[in-house]
């Protein structure tokens, strides 16, 4: 059995990666509070007590996070998700990002295109990930939204584009 590889990068991570975002995008913070719909103080709140709740620094244990908030950021400022989670420094998308919202048909189904593609079975993949049977079962039929560090894992086994996973790119491979 594998070891479980560091799923996500620091709180502190998170933050500063959305900030170079904004500044790759020309916007300031205010801007980017009026994209989000909150307030310059609700958005310094979001960054310090939304991201930060997301994980937990050090043990690359997840909370209870689905990762709409991200997806919301990359969305609205229109930058890689996988930049914001650090699995690739690339911030601006290459493409046109796909108008609507992730629904989890979509990821359950590119779940299981990627395991095929990679020759992967649904053993393998818990091997490799070290997620529960039942949770994944969840995961891989749609029936339940893995955590953002999750889907990070996920996507480092399988060597695909979170972006892709998520609908928000069409190309599968993962940016290098």
């Amino acid at each position: 059995m594998s070891k479980p590889i560091n799923m996500v990068p620091s709180i502190l991570g998170i933050s500063q990666r959305i900030r170079r975002a904004c500044e790759e995008r020309g916007l300031s913070e205010s801007q980017f509070a009026h994209h989000m719909g909150v307030s310059h103080y609700g958005l310094r709140k979001i960054l310090t007590y939304k991201v930060g709740s997301m994980f937990y620094v050090g043990g690359g244990s997840n909370r209870s996070c689905d990762g709409d908030f991200l997806l919301n950021v990359a969305r609205q400022i229109r930058v890689r998700l996988g930049y914001l989670v650090g699995l690739t420094d690339t911030i601006l998308p290459a493409y046109e990002p796909i108008v609507g919202w992730v629904d989890m048909p979509t990821v359950a189904g590119r779940l299981q295109v990627a395991c095929e593609k990679r020759g992967l079975t649904f053993r393998d993949l818990l091997d490799k990930t070290h997620v529960g049977y039942e949770s994944m079962r969840r995961y891989y039929n749609g029936e339940a939204q893995a955590p953002m560090s999750t889907m990070v894992n996920l996507c480092r086994v399988l060597k695909v584009d979170i972006d892709w996973m998520y609908g928000l790119s069409i190309e599968m491979e993962a940016p290098r």
